[in-house]
């Protein structure tokens, strides 16, 4: 099996690429954060350190194991599930020749348990090379004193380990719903990839996990009244904490119920903007009518988005409010620490991006093919993806919006507790510059894998897709 699994490797590197390069960097980032634990218990550097400071590089190694784990959650699960959708061609083609479902389902994982090795390994090089230069920036950033980084290969191994096991358990799902499927509806799939209805059972699930979600967010603000007042000295800051985490939080609480509002959301916007060309109408049409694709380009984008403007806002509230009362910056509210404690989860959601992005390029490009057989031009056929790449932009945005607007009214509401006065600063620059910046990367991941099959005949670029 492990064979058969390295040479179907081979076969589809494009679509496993996309994967290796979100679990690289979700790999990495985990390793780097629990590098800030390890070091902060080393006993040389915590004498360095001090009471204060041993403490503080705790706390951010796990605020950022928290955040990776919170965002490499939802991208682990699209990209593994947008991979199957991806490789539907293959599972068709070995289903037909005689495969049994347990068969397909044991390749699959053990493609993904290949995979998530090499990039465990990858990841692992990544964190170690950056470790210490990453704990110098944190140090001086929060003016504690210069420590060598503690890297244990134990923790490297655990990490590695751990998020083989996540990727595993996740394919392993993903494996038994595509093994199920009937060889020529896994055909039709892999030309169409329509979106399925979910039974009662998952759908149950789903709404499970979205009220868990939103209940922890709603709890948030009476937890913080009750104790605002014991906290004294520290509210602050466990407000800007309570504001952090409540934009990852409110992320996977989207996440749960994308496959019920993306196609609608999608399908609303660009209906109020009077576009007639014949680009525009095939990529609003193949975003809207293959929502399961859709949902899965979206997550990271509307990740990164969220991330950013939500960190923005609380970090711009802050500063704006001090300033206004003739108080001191607020100790750790620089640029610098902000991007200390939520990068990790921005480079996760960039990675997935362009990863899910580059794993459906074959059916991009199946589908551009077949418009150049109806009569699209080639000028008409290159614009369909970058039109794409505008409305995953957009609708992430607007998801992304959603959670910054949620960490935001937890942030105005605590605020309303201690400063009365104050009001929340929104930095629209940035917000505008980070869409534009998200919009350059997607458009990249949809545009730039395609250019080569634009110049191949449409049934060659076709053929590839289902054998893929």
């Amino acid at each position: 099996m492990i064979r058969l699994s390295i040479a179907d490797l081979r076969d589809s590197w494009l679509s496993w690429l996309g994967v290796c390069l979100a679990f690289v960097v979700i790999n990495a980032m985990l390793i780097v954060s629990a590098m800030l634990v390890t070091t902060a218990a080393d006993p040389a550097a915590r004498k360095l350190l001090g009471v204060d400071g041993a403490p503080l590089l705790t706390a951010y190694g796990w605020i950022n194991i928290a955040l990776s784990s919170l965002v490499g959650i939802a991208v682990v699960g699209a990209s593994t599930s947008l991979v199957v959708i991806s490789r539907r061609g293959a599972i068709a083609r070995l289903l037909l020749s005689g495969a049994t479902p347990g068969q397909v389902s044991r390749l699959l994982t053990t493609q993904v348990a290949i995979v998530s090795l090499l990039a465990g390994l990858v990841g692992g090089l990544i964190a170690i090379a950056s470790a210490q230069p990453l704990l110098d920036i944190i140090s001086r950033d929060r003016e504690l004193p210069l420590v060598t980084a503690t890297i244990p290969a134990s923790v490297v191994i655990a990490t590695t380990v751990a998020f083989m096991a996540l990727s595993i358990v996740g394919g392993l799902r993903q494996a038994r719903v595509a093994s199920r499927i009937p060889p020529v509806e896994a055909l039709r799939d892999a030309a169409g990839t329509p979106s399925r209805r979910e039974g009662p059972v998952r759908t149950t699930l789903r709404g499970l996990r979205f009220l868990v979600c939103v209940g922890a967010l709603a709890l948030a603000y009476p937890a913080f009244h009750a104790y605002a007042g014991e906290l004294g000295d520290d509210a602050m800051q466990t407000l800007m904490q309570i504001s952090f985490y409540a934009i990852p939080i409110s992320g996977l609480a989207l996440t749960t119920i994308l496959p019920w509002i993306c196609a609608g959301l999608t399908r609303l916007w660009t209906s109020l903007l009077p576009l007639r060309g014949v680009s525009w109408h095939l990529a609003r049409t193949a975003a809207v009518a293959k929502s399961d694709q859709l949902v899965r380009s979206i997550v990271p984008v509307m990740f990164a988005v969220g991330l950013v403007f939500g960190m923005m806002v609380v970090g711009d509230t802050f500063a704006a409010t001090l300033r206004a009362l003739g108080l001191p910056p607020l100790e750790g509210s620089s640029t610098t620490t902000l991007l200390s404690l939520l990068g990790s989860g921005l480079a996760i959601a960039v990675a997935g991006s362009v990863g899910n992005l580059v794993m459906m390029s074959r059916q991009r490009s199946a589908d551009l093919a077949l418009a150049g057989v109806l009569g699209a031009t080639p000028r008409q056929q290159l614009l369909v993806p970058a039109l794409e790449a505008v409305i995953i932009t957009v609708t992430a945005s607007l998801l992304g919006l959603v959670m910054a607007a949620v960490s935001g009214a937890l942030l105005a509401s605590g605020l309303a507790i201690l400063l009365p006065q104050s009001q929340l600063s929104i930095p629209w620059p940035i917000l505008g510059l980070t869409v534009l910046i998200c919009l350059l990367i997607v458009t990249l991941g949809t545009t730039m894998p395609v250019l080569r099959s634009l110049r191949q005949p449409a049934p060659k670029v076709i053929s590839k897709l289902v054998a893929a």
